[in-house]
This record gives structure tokens, C-alpha cells and sequence, in this order.
């Protein structure tokens, strides 16, 4: 049953499904988020209202809506919403579930950290963390032996992201850091799409889950924030401890650094991971483009020494990459809490309600990408970049709350992907499951076992 959009004083209501009595689109969600917001599009349009509990949703769909949500009128629309406050139980006040002036002063003092001079000396050691792959591949290559590409790809990047960050691998942790992350987003995941919620303090097998978890990553964070008060070195950690606050001059406070540290840590890995993995998946797909990614990558390393300044030449790499990121965009979707009521394209979006956009459902819009279900990297190749809306594309959000580690991700992930292509290409198991699992990210439910080809 359908609610029938209506006429106010301030403008239409939105249409949209009547849900359950009191878990509303709850099981929904639970069963595909990414899925059902696509299906309420096809059935009520770009705008559309519907609830999850009690609490009312309005799901917007257009660049121009995204855009007033993100950028035109961000400041009527806060993180205050349900899925940030749970994140907060983990990332505490960081810079991916802060808001306001918090938010501006922290943004303020770590921006310099990711400015493009600061990260072009890390892209050599994304190039060695890969290549330090070769000898395991090398091993499995041309044996039709299955390996997990979503767990390798997690290994490398937690691997770039520790040294970059901590200025050292956490090789003895990975098992452990992946496991935590794991229940991590699980666990915050059933928490926002739960009626009810149990405070962390009561032991339920949820709640010890997650508290283990929360002292794993802890433990690990706490060890290197110390190592570093002790010896700064050349990493992002030592910034963080030496930067001030413009106007106080004043240094983070200590739970503040253990906060964006966090954040950082990951957020840093997992989004990067699970965009690598998608990409294999469509290259397996489409022999074709991981031919022309294969002969661009042979190419670049076959013209000179590995440099940052030649990761331009990269253009076909980085045209896949996006286009993956557009089919697979590692946040499916995220949310804003309106403060005061507004209207978006003639819809009343009331004071309180959560404003959910979808980078999923904005990258299959058929007006702006045609066959929007297929792998065509060379919608990237020339000027759509540049012709699209602003928020058509926003793998990694829009506004002033763009991700700022945007760049190290896709220079990582262009890093990753070429010196790999050099040497291998990766096929789908036969039989292997696909299927994806959109809690905080978008990943593999199952992983994706693929099996390991050397190029020629």
C-alpha cells in the first residue's frame, strides 16, 4: 500500500510506501538498502517518504536535491541522525561523525595533512606495499588456485594505510584489526536499523561483540599514538601531534586525537579495499577493458622509474577506476537530520526527518548515465566530468564534508590497481558467490575468491 502524495501550505507531502505499524521499511533496509532505494524511485519518484521505526525518512535523488542538501543549504541539514550518533561509539568525535563549529576547527587544523605535496611521498610506498604482493602471487599464479582478492585487497591497504599514518606496518595485527572492523560495521548497522537498543553496558552477546572490538582497535591506536609522542617521524600521526588550531594555538586534545586517528584508520583502508575489490570483479567481467587497463599499466612501468609525478600518465587506469566506483561506490548512501523544515523540488521535507541520498541510486540515473547498469570506464575518458551536475558523481561524498583523505584514496587505489595489471589479471571462480552487503560500505558478503593469471 502506497501513501498518495498530498497538498500542504508548505508544499506536497512525498509519497511513499506505508511501511509496517512499527518497524516502517525496517526489514526492507535490512534485506538491501541499496536495492530498495532503488525500487522506491521506480515506484514513487525522486522524492520519497517512508519510515524506519518511528522515525520519519524522505529519500532524495537528484544532483539538484543532493546539492541542496549537501552544499546549498548544508547548514540546515546535521549529522545528528541515528547512524552517525552510533558511529560515534567507535569514532567517537572524529571527523566523519563531528558537526558545526567542532567539526570546522577540526577540519581546519587537519586539512595541511592531505595537500597534495604533503601526500605525493607516500605513493612509492604504495607501489613497494603492492609489489611486496608479487612473491604470494607469484606462488598461486597460472594454477587455477582460488584466492580471496577482498582479503588481499584489505591486507595491502591496511598495510599503506599504517605505514602512511602510523609510519609502520601492522603486519602481526591484520587478523585482528580485520576482525574488529568486520563487527565493527555490523554491529553499528543492526543498531541503526534496530527498534530496540540495548546500552553498551548491559553484557549481551552484541554488545560484548562490539566492546571487544572497540579494545582491539584501541589497543592498536593507543600503542602507536604513544610510540609517537615519544619519536615523531614522517608520517600523518607526527602532523597530527604537532598541529595547533589557527586561532587558540592550542594542540587536539588527547581523546580528540584518539578520535580522528581512529577515523582515519577506518575509514582509511576499508572504502579503498572494497572499491579495488569491485574493480577486479568488473574487470573479470569485462576481459576487454582489463586489456586496455593491462597494456596502459605495461606501458607506464615499461617507460621508467615509478614517481608520483608520472601517475598522470595513468588516464585509462583512472577513467576504470571511477567508473567502478560510480557501479560499486564503497558508501552506498548515507544521511543528514533536517533541523528546520524545507522544500526540495516542490516537497515539504519536515523539521526532524532523517534526509537519506544515495551515491548508488545518483550513479544509475539513466539521464546522466546511459546503459547505467554497464561497465563503460570510457564515460571518464573524455569531458563528463566536467558536463555532469555537481553531486551526479560523489563516490566520495560532496560539499564541504567531502571525504578529505578524496585524494590519497584514488591515488592509492590508482597505485594498487596499475602495479598489479603490469604482471596479473584476476578471473571469478567458477561457482563463487557474489553478492554485496551494504552496511557502512559496500562490500562482499562472501568475499570473491578469483584465481590469479600472469599478463602475456
Amino acid at each position: 500500500m502506497a501513501s498518495e502524495g498530498a497538498l500542504t501550505s508548505a508544499g506536497r507531502v512525498a509519497p511513499g510506501p506505508r511501511g509496517r505499524l512499527f518497524s516502517g521499511s525496517i526489514p526492507e533496509m535490512r534485506a538491501g538498502a541499496p536495492q530498495f532505494f532503488l525500487d522506491l524511485v521506480k515506484s514513487y519518484g525522486s522524492v520519497v517518504s517512508f519510515k524506519l521505526g518511528p522515525n520519519n525518512c524522505i529519500l532524495v535523488t537528484t544532483p539538484e536535491a543532493a546539492r541542496h542538501v549537501l552544499m546549498d543549504n548544508a547548514k540546515n541539514y546535521s549529522k545528528g541522525t541515528r547512524g552517525f550518533k552510533k558511529l560515534q561509539i567507535v569514532m567517537g568525535q572524529g571527523l566523519v561523525t563531528s558537526d558545526g563549529e567542532f567539526w570546522k576547527r577540526q577540519r581546519r587544523m587537519i586539512q595541511p595533512a592531505f595537500h597534495r605535496k604533503q601526500i605525493a611521498k607516500f605513493s612509492v610506498m604504495m607501489h613497494q606495499a603492492t609489489e611486496a604482493l608479487f612473491e604470494e602471487l607469484e606462488e598461486v599464479a597460472d594454477q587455477n588456485i582460488a584466492i580471496d582478492v577482498s582479503d588481499l585487497m584489505m591486507r595491502v591497504t591496511m598495510r599503506i594505510v599504517s605505514e602512511t599514518l602510523f609510519g609502520e606496518g601492522v603486519e602481526e595485527d591484520v587478523e585482528t584489526v580485520g576482525e574488529a572492523v568486520s563487527a565493527v560495521q555490523e554491529e553499528v548497522n543492526r543498531r541503526i536499523l534496530s527498534l530496540v537498543d540495548f546500552p553498551l553496558w548491559v553484557p549481551t552477546p552484541a554488545n560484548r561483540r562490539l566492546n571487544n572490538a572497540k579494545r582491539a582497535l584501541n589497543q592498536v591506536v593507543d600503542r602507536f599514538i604513544e610510540a609517537r609522542r615519544r619519536e615523531p617521524g614522517d608520517d600523518l600521526l607526527s602532523s597530527l601531534l604537532a598541529m595547533v588550531d589557527d586561532e587558540t594555538r592550542d594542540p587536539m586534545l588527547d581523546q580528540q586525537l584518539r578520535d580522528e586517528v581512529m577515523t582515519l584508520y577506518l575509514a582509511g583502508h576499508e572504502t579503498t579495499s572494497h572499491a579495488l575489490t569491485w574493480t577486479f570483479f568488473l574487470l573479470s567481467r569485462y576481459p576487454g577493458v582489463d586489456e586496455v587497463l593491462g597494456d596502459e599499466a605495461r606501458a607506464f612501468f615499461g617507460r621508467g622509474a615509478f614517481s608520483f609525478e608520472r601517475l598522470g600518465e595513468l588516464r585509462k587506469t583512472e577513467a576504470i577506476l571511477r567508473e567502478s566506483m560510480r557501479i560499486f561506490p564503497p558508501v552506498w548512501g548515507f544521511s543528514r537530520l533536517a533541523e528546520a523544515s524545507d522544500m526540495i523540488d516542490g516537497f515539504n521535507i519536515p523539521k526532524g526527518a532523517m534526509v537519506f541520498v544515495s551515491p548508488w541510486v545518483l550513479h544509475r540515473n539513466p539521464h546522466l548515465y546511459p546503459n547505467p547498469e554497464g561497465f563503460e570506464p570510457e564515460r571518464f575518458a573524455g569531458e563528463l566530468m566536467q558536463t555532469l551536475p555537481k553531486c551526479a558523481y560523489m563516490p566520495f561524498g560532496a560539499g564541504a564534508r567531502q571525504c578529505i583523505g578524496a585524494a590519497f584514496a584514488m591515488m592509492e587505489a590508482k597505485v594498487v590497481l596499475a602495479t598489479l595489471a603490469q604482471r596479473y589479471r584476476f578471473f571469478l571462480e567458477m561457482g563463487h558467490r557474489v553478492q554485496g552487503d551494504a552496511v557502512i560500505t559496500y562490500r562482499p558478503l562472501h568475499g570473491m575468491k578469483m584465481t590469479v593469471h600472469r599478463r602475456g
